[in-house]
């Protein structure tokens, strides 16, 4: 085969712009700071981070579902802490006019303490988590109980996400802590709120015998509330264990991904030096060849 010059130019030239590219993909993996610029690169590595990447993804979707359940059981728990101090005022006012020492005028304005209690448990559950009342269920646009206690929810427990097949509760139901679902004539039909309505009424009417039952059904109260807070409690560490896991998960996998992705900037310095003196001299040896065959066109 008979080497001529238009094969000869398209070999240097060929070098030189192979030499060129190569240059240009060393640049733009320290501009970009990425051992990978392209998947070109390291199809397997490319392929891997990718998968790491999808992953690293999901995870912290986890992770933002459990910050919104965490503050929206966190905010209930506040809430029925509130509910369990005033429920602890209750109890002192029912122990204190249980016996006969005080006057019609003396339960009348304990009365009017206790309804302005009754009003403020209504207050904390109705309480909300941004737009939402975290003890109404699935009705989160409307207030759990109105403003005579009388609950207006419904049942359903909201869930969450928290791994690949783990789900999470992140409210309470108002109607197991506060009140029964059920009501009649615009009053409240049974549970706290009746309770402490039919507390008013006792004191108000100078009825001992309520006052006295008080006692009773401010303890059954207090202990649903307990009992509220307690579930949402360990409902709280439970995604705290999920997230500090996950978090841990999150570590390993960055590092996996800096081992594929993250740039040695000590050696790409050493493999630019080194392509850059590749190139310089593709370029020289480009140019001699060119000048030898100029000169070898002129003898002829």
């Amino acid at each position: 085969m008979r080497v001529t010059e238009k094969i000869v130019y398209d070999a240097m030239r060929f070098s030189v712009m192979e030499n060129r590219d190569r240059l240009f993909a060393i640049q733009q993996r320290i501009a970009a700071n990425r051992k990978l610029a392209s998947p070109s690169d390291d199809p397997r590595g490319s392929e891997k981070a990718s998968q790491l990447h999808s992953t690293r993804a999901e995870l912290e979707q986890f992770r933002r579902n459990i910050r919104f359940g965490k503050t929206s059981l966190e905010i209930s728990d506040t809430a029925l802490q509130g509910v369990e101090d005033l429920l602890v005022r209750a109890k002192e006012l029912a122990v204190q006019f249980s016996n006969g020492e005080f006057s019609d005028r003396d339960r009348k304005l304990a009365a009017e303490e206790v309804g302005e209690i009754r009003r403020q448990v209504v207050g904390y559950a109705n309480t909300k988590n941004g737009s939402e009342y975290v003890f109404s269920g699935f009705l989160g646009d409307t207030p759990a109980y109105s403003a005579a206690g009388v609950w207006q929810g419904d049942a359903g427990a909201r869930e969450v996400r928290i791994g690949q097949s783990e789900r999470i509760v992140t409210n309470e139901t108002g109607a197991d802590i506060f009140g029964s679902a059920a009501a009649a004539g615009g009053v409240p039909a049974g549970g706290l709120m009746k309770d402490l309505q039919d507390f008013q009424a006792a004191l108000e009417n100078n009825d001992l015998d309520g006052v006295r039952n008080a006692l009773t059904t401010m303890d059954a109260g207090m202990q649903a509330v307990l009992a509220g807070r307690a579930l949402a409690g360990t409902r709280i560490r439970r995604m705290e264990v999920t997230d500090s896991a996950i978090g841990n998960m999150l570590v390993a996998i960055d590092n996996q991904l800096s081992g594929i992705e993250d740039l040695d900037i000590a050696e790409m310095a050493t493999e630019l030096a080194k392509q850059e003196a590749v190139l310089q001299a593709a370029v020289q040896v480009a140019g001699r060849i060119g000048s030898l065959t100029v000169l070898d066109a002129v003898k002829r």
